[in-house]
Protein backbone atom coordinates (compact mmCIF):
# COMPACT_ATOMS: atom_id res chain seq x y z
CA UNK A 1 0.00 0.00 0.00
CA UNK A 2 1.27 3.58 -1.14
CA UNK A 3 1.97 5.77 2.20
CA UNK A 4 1.05 9.15 1.76
CA UNK A 5 2.83 11.43 4.10
CA UNK A 6 1.63 14.13 6.56
CA UNK A 7 2.34 17.05 4.11
CA UNK A 8 0.71 16.04 1.18
CA UNK A 9 -2.24 14.74 3.14
CA UNK A 10 -2.75 18.00 4.76
CA UNK A 11 -1.95 20.14 1.39
CA UNK A 12 -5.10 22.21 1.09
CA UNK A 13 -7.61 21.64 -2.35
CA UNK A 14 -9.12 23.86 -4.19
CA UNK A 15 -12.26 24.15 -6.33
CA UNK A 16 -12.80 26.00 -9.62
CA UNK A 17 -16.57 26.94 -11.00
CA UNK A 18 -17.62 29.72 -13.36
CA UNK A 19 -20.95 30.33 -12.92
CA UNK A 20 -24.59 31.74 -14.97
CA UNK A 21 -25.72 34.16 -12.58
CA UNK A 22 -29.81 33.55 -12.22
CA UNK A 23 -32.58 36.56 -11.47
CA UNK A 24 -35.66 35.96 -10.29
CA UNK A 25 -37.35 38.50 -13.16
CA UNK A 26 -36.66 42.53 -14.97
CA UNK A 27 -36.93 45.38 -13.30
CA UNK A 28 -36.60 48.25 -15.57
CA UNK A 29 -36.49 51.88 -15.25
CA UNK A 30 -37.85 53.49 -18.24
CA UNK A 31 -36.54 56.89 -17.92
CA UNK A 32 -34.81 58.82 -14.65
CA UNK A 33 -37.73 59.16 -12.88
CA UNK A 34 -38.79 56.42 -10.61
CA UNK A 35 -42.59 56.81 -10.62
CA UNK A 36 -45.31 54.27 -11.15
CA UNK A 37 -46.10 54.63 -15.00
CA UNK A 38 -41.73 54.84 -15.80
CA UNK A 39 -41.02 51.64 -13.71
CA UNK A 40 -41.63 47.91 -14.77
CA UNK A 41 -41.32 44.80 -12.81
CA UNK A 42 -41.57 41.49 -14.17
CA UNK A 43 -40.92 37.99 -13.17
CA UNK A 44 -39.39 35.15 -14.63
CA UNK A 45 -42.27 32.77 -14.68
CA UNK A 46 -40.17 29.64 -14.58
CA UNK A 47 -36.52 29.23 -13.46
CA UNK A 48 -34.28 26.44 -14.20
CA UNK A 49 -35.04 23.28 -13.25
CA UNK A 50 -31.70 22.34 -12.56
CA UNK A 51 -30.03 20.67 -9.19
CA UNK A 52 -27.86 23.42 -7.92
CA UNK A 53 -26.19 24.67 -4.47
CA UNK A 54 -26.90 28.38 -5.04
CA UNK A 55 -30.55 29.75 -5.75
CA UNK A 56 -29.37 32.70 -7.78
CA UNK A 57 -26.54 31.29 -9.65
CA UNK A 58 -25.60 28.10 -11.31
CA UNK A 59 -22.32 26.01 -12.11
CA UNK A 60 -20.85 24.85 -15.56
CA UNK A 61 -20.63 21.52 -14.26
CA UNK A 62 -24.52 21.70 -13.05
CA UNK A 63 -25.51 23.62 -16.21
CA UNK A 64 -24.56 20.52 -18.23
CA UNK A 65 -26.88 18.04 -16.41
CA UNK A 66 -29.67 19.75 -17.91
CA UNK A 67 -28.66 22.11 -20.44
CA UNK A 68 -31.90 22.94 -22.37
CA UNK A 69 -33.48 24.35 -19.00
CA UNK A 70 -30.59 27.13 -18.92
CA UNK A 71 -31.64 27.78 -22.61
CA UNK A 72 -35.27 28.37 -21.84
CA UNK A 73 -34.69 30.46 -18.58
CA UNK A 74 -32.60 32.94 -21.26
CA UNK A 75 -35.36 32.68 -23.50
CA UNK A 76 -37.42 33.96 -21.34
CA UNK A 77 -35.32 36.81 -20.43
CA UNK A 78 -35.08 38.05 -24.29
CA UNK A 79 -38.90 37.52 -24.62
CA UNK A 80 -39.98 39.54 -21.45
CA UNK A 81 -37.92 42.37 -22.33
CA UNK A 82 -38.82 42.16 -26.02
CA UNK A 83 -42.61 42.10 -24.97
CA UNK A 84 -41.71 45.32 -23.21
CA UNK A 85 -39.24 47.25 -25.42
CA UNK A 86 -36.76 46.55 -22.79
CA UNK A 87 -33.19 47.15 -25.05
CA UNK A 88 -31.06 44.40 -24.59
CA UNK A 89 -28.31 46.67 -22.88
CA UNK A 90 -30.63 47.26 -20.01
CA UNK A 91 -30.84 43.51 -19.08
CA UNK A 92 -27.20 42.22 -19.96
CA UNK A 93 -26.09 42.09 -16.39
CA UNK A 94 -28.60 39.54 -16.50
CA UNK A 95 -26.04 37.55 -18.59
CA UNK A 96 -23.16 37.88 -16.62
CA UNK A 97 -20.86 34.90 -15.39
CA UNK A 98 -18.39 34.42 -12.58
CA UNK A 99 -15.13 32.73 -12.01
CA UNK A 100 -14.91 31.32 -8.03
CA UNK A 101 -12.14 29.64 -6.86
CA UNK A 102 -12.49 28.32 -3.50
CA UNK A 103 -10.64 26.46 -0.96
CA UNK A 104 -11.72 23.13 0.28
CA UNK A 105 -12.33 22.86 3.89
CA UNK A 106 -12.51 26.19 4.70
CA UNK A 107 -15.16 28.90 4.01
CA UNK A 108 -13.11 30.93 1.94
CA UNK A 109 -13.72 31.72 -1.70
CA UNK A 110 -12.52 33.82 -4.06
CA UNK A 111 -14.83 35.62 -6.22
CA UNK A 112 -13.60 37.87 -9.50
CA UNK A 113 -16.71 40.00 -9.30
CA UNK A 114 -15.57 42.16 -12.26
CA UNK A 115 -15.15 39.26 -14.71
CA UNK A 116 -18.40 38.81 -16.51
CA UNK A 117 -17.78 37.92 -19.61
CA UNK A 118 -15.51 34.61 -20.43
CA UNK A 119 -12.89 36.79 -22.38
CA UNK A 120 -12.01 38.14 -18.73
CA UNK A 121 -11.70 35.01 -17.05
CA UNK A 122 -9.39 33.65 -19.52
CA UNK A 123 -6.60 36.42 -18.21
CA UNK A 124 -6.86 34.70 -15.30
CA UNK A 125 -6.74 31.15 -16.46
CA UNK A 126 -3.97 32.27 -19.19
CA UNK A 127 -1.65 33.21 -16.41
CA UNK A 128 -2.04 29.96 -14.81
CA UNK A 129 -1.67 28.05 -17.65
CA UNK A 130 1.73 29.54 -18.49
CA UNK A 131 2.97 28.38 -15.02
CA UNK A 132 1.66 31.53 -13.08
CA UNK A 133 5.90 32.53 -14.12
CA UNK A 134 4.88 36.67 -12.28
CA UNK A 135 2.70 38.14 -9.64
CA UNK A 136 -0.79 38.64 -11.60
CA UNK A 137 -2.49 41.75 -10.27
CA UNK A 138 -6.48 43.39 -12.04
CA UNK A 139 -8.22 46.04 -10.41
CA UNK A 140 -12.01 47.53 -10.85
CA UNK A 141 -13.24 50.06 -9.01
CA UNK A 142 -13.30 48.95 -5.30
CA UNK A 143 -12.21 45.31 -6.41
CA UNK A 144 -8.79 43.96 -7.29
CA UNK A 145 -7.49 40.68 -7.12
CA UNK A 146 -3.48 39.76 -6.76
CA UNK A 147 -2.28 36.09 -6.87
CA UNK A 148 1.24 34.68 -6.83
CA UNK A 149 2.86 31.22 -7.09
CA UNK A 150 5.17 29.92 -4.44
CA UNK A 151 6.56 27.05 -5.50
CA UNK A 152 3.56 24.31 -5.88
CA UNK A 153 1.70 26.59 -4.01
CA UNK A 154 -0.82 29.65 -5.43
CA UNK A 155 -2.11 32.48 -3.21
CA UNK A 156 -4.51 34.43 -4.30
CA UNK A 157 -6.36 37.66 -2.66
CA UNK A 158 -9.36 39.77 -3.31
CA UNK A 159 -8.79 43.25 -1.74
CA UNK A 160 -11.01 46.43 -1.68
CA UNK A 161 -8.21 48.91 -2.50
CA UNK A 162 -10.14 51.88 -2.10
CA UNK A 163 -9.96 51.33 1.60
CA UNK A 164 -6.70 49.02 1.43
CA UNK A 165 -8.81 46.12 2.84
CA UNK A 166 -7.99 42.62 2.39
CA UNK A 167 -11.69 40.77 1.65
CA UNK A 168 -10.59 36.95 1.20
CA UNK A 169 -7.38 35.20 0.40
CA UNK A 170 -6.38 31.33 -0.68
CA UNK A 171 -3.63 29.09 -0.69
CA UNK A 172 -4.43 26.52 -3.15
CA UNK A 173 -1.96 23.83 -4.97
CA UNK A 174 -0.65 25.07 -8.45
CA UNK A 175 -0.81 21.40 -10.21
CA UNK A 176 -4.89 20.89 -9.25
CA UNK A 177 -5.60 24.78 -9.55
CA UNK A 178 -4.29 24.17 -13.02
CA UNK A 179 -6.24 21.54 -14.00
CA UNK A 180 -9.16 22.32 -12.66
CA UNK A 181 -8.86 26.00 -13.94
CA UNK A 182 -8.62 23.99 -17.68
CA UNK A 183 -11.00 21.89 -17.38
CA UNK A 184 -13.38 24.44 -16.10
CA UNK A 185 -12.98 26.79 -19.08
CA UNK A 186 -13.41 23.77 -21.83
CA UNK A 187 -16.76 23.22 -19.99
CA UNK A 188 -17.85 26.53 -19.74
CA UNK A 189 -17.47 27.22 -23.56
CA UNK A 190 -18.89 24.17 -24.15
CA UNK A 191 -22.02 25.17 -22.23
CA UNK A 192 -21.66 28.86 -24.14
CA UNK A 193 -21.71 27.34 -27.26
CA UNK A 194 -25.06 25.31 -26.25
CA UNK A 195 -26.86 28.82 -25.39
CA UNK A 196 -25.18 30.28 -28.23
CA UNK A 197 -26.94 27.83 -30.59
CA UNK A 198 -30.17 27.63 -28.73
CA UNK A 199 -30.92 31.62 -28.71
CA UNK A 200 -28.73 32.71 -31.82
CA UNK A 201 -26.36 34.93 -30.47
CA UNK A 202 -23.53 34.93 -28.15
CA UNK A 203 -23.55 37.25 -25.49
CA UNK A 204 -21.46 35.21 -23.04
CA UNK A 205 -18.20 35.53 -24.41
CA UNK A 206 -17.54 39.03 -25.09
CA UNK A 207 -18.86 42.53 -24.04
CA UNK A 208 -20.89 42.61 -26.90
CA UNK A 209 -21.89 46.28 -26.71
CA UNK A 210 -18.27 47.23 -26.83
CA UNK A 211 -17.64 45.73 -30.20
CA UNK A 212 -20.44 46.70 -31.71
CA UNK A 213 -19.60 50.58 -31.24
CA UNK A 214 -15.97 49.47 -32.54
CA UNK A 215 -17.54 48.27 -35.58
CA UNK A 216 -16.30 43.99 -34.52
CA UNK A 217 -19.58 42.65 -34.69
CA UNK A 218 -23.18 43.11 -35.89
CA UNK A 219 -26.06 44.21 -33.55
CA UNK A 220 -27.34 41.31 -31.01
CA UNK A 221 -29.98 39.13 -33.01
CA UNK A 222 -31.29 36.58 -31.22
CA UNK A 223 -33.70 34.33 -32.78
CA UNK A 224 -33.83 30.14 -34.10
CA UNK A 225 -35.21 27.87 -36.50
CA UNK A 226 -37.47 26.74 -33.39
CA UNK A 227 -37.70 29.83 -31.75
CA UNK A 228 -38.67 33.69 -32.11
CA UNK A 229 -38.34 35.91 -29.49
Amino acid sequence: MKKTNAASANKPSCTVDIYFKLTDGIDWLKDDTPSSEASLSVPISNGPEITRKHKDRISTYEALTAPKELVNYYRQLISIANEHGIPFDDISHKFWIELVIGCIGTDQTISFDYYDHLTDIVKFIDWIVAGAPNAFSDRAQGWEIVANRTEDIVNIIQNDPECSMELSRIEVPFVELKEKAVETLHSAKSMIEYLSDGLGDDVWTEYSRVLIMMGHREEIRFGTEDWTP
